[in-house]
């Protein structure tokens, strides 16, 4: 699994390192189902993981936006 994260990681900048890394989350939470802990610790980080999302495509919205501004001036 931790392979699976480091390379989620490295991918990040295409659209296969984001479905790779709710995949994670997903095993993470799975794991649940074998170490009772797991469910807490999957919860933690597929929350961090879905706020880190949310503000990355704010930003690239925003670094859009602004470079369609400078572009018609």
């Amino acid at each position: 699994m931790v392979l699976l994260m480091i390379a989620a990681i490295g991918l990040m900048r295409n659209r296969i390192g984001v479905v790779l890394g709710w995949i994670v989350q997903l095993l993470v939470v799975a794991a649940g189902f074998l170490q009772p802990a797991f469910f807490i610790v999957g919860a933690i980080f597929t929350a961090m993981w879905t706020y880190c999302m949310i503000v990355a495509s704010r930003l690239d919205r925003n670094t859009i936006d602004r470079n369609n501004r400078t572009e018609t001036r």
